[in-house]
């Protein structure tokens, strides 16, 4: 699986760490994500909002969200 599907479906073990690596700033999250009722979406924000700050775009904050997350500091050397 390649790592950006990974991450979208939940399966990478520490994604702020990952994102951090890679040098991520920004992580868009699009009406395609939502599957599952949008399961995947809080555990994932519960582990990158520490470093990550997510805009809402649209939805309805439950099962269906629309927006990005922006990277709200530097990222540590690698």
């Amino acid at each position: 699986m390649i790592q950006n599907d990974a991450f979208y479906a939940g399966k990478i073990e520490d994604p702020l760490k990952w994102l951090l690596y890679n040098n991520i700033k920004y992580v868009i999250w699009l009406p395609r994500d939502n599957a599952y009722a949008n399961a995947r979406f809080t555990p994932i924000f519960n582990r990158i909002s520490s470093r990550y700050y997510w805009h809402h775009l649209y939805g309805d904050d439950a099962k269906f969200q629309v927006g990005f997350w922006e990277r709200i500091d530097d990222a540590a050397p690698r």
